[in-house]
């Protein structure tokens, strides 16, 4: 994980992001790297933590992750981390093997039965992943330590051709499930998405401004405004609310990724943006 991003977002051992809905945006910059840093920091909390990957796929982040000090290959061998690939989930929609063929009608697992909205029209496209999702989630309550889930990221399912009404219905079904009191643990949302300033999708808008709206704390990684640098890769804009949701503290870096670690600037002390 990256040090100097959790002295900016003022996290310490002690400090809890349980029951925290945590939102990563993308404005003309990849923010996958923000995805890391709490993946590697809830693994290294001991927490519980359920990947629903939309973006990478498990290699990405395990090599990514070995980098940062965590080895997601033995979490998941050690039934700390479960991994819902959907990437390839997806695509295997898009071409089916030879026993898909053979049954039209039943899903060879509970993991095919989660992604058949890509192949076919329901009125309710997501309510079987978000099955598998709680399902998941129950396996890993067993643990009886702090779950989190993180979805990395939501726009593939609007351009898988779902409505930006299933995809808020989702995430409005997953952050109530959430919520369900637990025995011992309070689990924690992360959801990335995109919002990028110069494209006009109204989709995207829409599930974007849900996100804003609910989440507890809001990180958005962006582009330099003057242009390419490469001394430094963007801004990151972080936002606090308390609990009755106004804005309590905001904080900007620059940024510039390293091999296997962050620079944060204050911003305008940076040479290369001067």
């Amino acid at each position: 994980m990256f040090a100097e991003l959790n002295s900016v977002l003022d996290i310490h051992q002690n400090c809890s992001l349980d029951g925290k809905f945590i939102l990563v945006t993308d404005n003309q910059v990849d923010g996958n790297f923000i995805v890391s840093h709490f993946l590697s920091l809830y693994l290294k909390r001991n927490n519980s933590v359920c990947f629903l990957a939309f973006s990478q796929s498990f290699n990405h982040y395990n090599n990514i992750g070995l980098k940062l000090g965590i080895n997601c290959t033995r979490s998941r061998e050690q039934k700390q981390l479960v991994f819902i690939d959907g990437l390839k989930a997806c695509l295997e929609s898009f071409v089916p093997t030879r026993s898909d063929r053979t049954s039209s009608t039943d899903c060879r697992n509970k993991s095919d039965c989660a992604f058949n909205f890509v192949s076919e029209v329901t009125s309710s496209p997501l309510r079987n992943l978000f099955i598998l999702v709680k399902e998941q989630l129950g396996i890993l309550a067993s643990r009886n330590c702090p779950t989190v889930l993180i979805i990395d990221d939501v726009e593939p399912l609007l351009d898988l051709g779902l409505s930006a009404a299933d995809v808020v219905d989702f995430l409005n079904y997953i952050s109530v499930y959430l919520k369900v009191p637990c025995q011992t643990s309070t689990n924690c949302l992360l959801v990335r998405t995109h919002h990028d300033t110069d494209i006009d999708d109204e989709r995207c808008n829409i599930v974007w401004t849900h996100c804003v709206h609910k989440s507890n704390l809001s990180i958005c990684a962006s582009g330099l405004a003057s242009g390419f640098s490469k001394d430094v890769h963007g801004q990151i804009d972080i936002k606090w609310k308390d609990i009755d949701g106004e804005i309590e503290k905001e904080e900007s870096r620059q940024f510039k990724v390293e091999e296997n670690s962050l620079r944060l600037f204050a911003i305008g002390t940076s040479a290369a943006v001067l």
